[in-house]
């Protein structure tokens, strides 16, 4: 697959937030910021990456990159009044002259993710396949609900991704029906692969390193997925 197949979704013209949130670390968040905004900037909408979290994840991973990249990716202190993370957000938005941001939260479900869900059109609650994670997206998805309620305008749209799946193992087919009991849309998973991790090594995002790797079309499919739900809600 090629980099052109991300260009058959509909893009939508205005800026829009995907804020990625779990108050657990190692569930993969980082990854999914980096390889969805690439995705998504391909297909055509301008995006880049707001690192909330203080451990500079995203930050760190721009940094190793090993040639020009497209996708700018800064720091933001989520930890502040919203009216001051969101004149940032669209202040830093407009110097890229981004459509798209995706919002790498910290490992709390504390202001920054308050915060980021109060501003997002889209949550994406990353989960791997063990009981913790679970519990910790039930949190999660309490905190989303809030933020609907607050909001009242039905955002931001929430959905579960079944991530760092083990192949052919029980956990990992049986995860994406457990996270339907949770009352909300289950994204395409991402698969445990090996190319994941080595990408990030490099500075690099799946479809660079790897794409021909089984990966690419795993990610590719959770764009078109975000994608399909900002049209929704749009």
């Amino acid at each position: 697959m090629s980099a052109t197949a991300a260009r058959g979704v509909p893009v939508p013209r205005e800026l829009h937030t995907i804020a990625i949130v779990n108050q657990k670390g190692g569930v993969g968040k980082t990854s999914l910021a980096m390889n969805l905004a690439w995705f998504l900037d391909t297909a055509g909408g301008r995006t880049m990456v707001l690192d909330a979290d203080p451990q500079g994840s995203a930050t760190r991973w721009a940094a190793g990159h090993n040639g020009s990249w497209g996708i700018a990716v800064r720091s933001v202190d989520a930890e502040r009044d919203i009216e001051l993370v969101s004149r940032d957000l669209e202040r830093i938005a407009a110097e890229a002259g981004a459509e798209f941001v995706v919002l790498d939260c910290p490992p709390e479900l504390r202001n920054a993710a308050e915060v980021a869900l109060l501003l997002a059109d889209v949550c994406l609650i990353p989960v791997t396949p063990s009981p913790l994670d679970i519990w910790a997206a039930e949190a999660a998805v309490s905190l989303a609900s809030d933020a609907q309620r607050v909001r009242g305008d039905g955002k931001p749209a929430v959905a579960l991704v079944p991530n760092r799946l083990v192949h052919n193992t029980v956990m990992a087919r049986e995860l994406p029906s457990t996270l339907q009991a949770l009352g909300q849309k289950v994204a395409p998973g991402i698969t445990e692969r090996v190319v994941v991790a080595e990408s990030a090594i490099v500075g690099q995002t799946v479809p660079e390193y790897a794409p021909n790797s089984p990966a690419y079309g795993e990610f590719l499919a959770l764009a078109r997925f975000v994608m399909e739900t900002l049209n929704e809600k749009s």
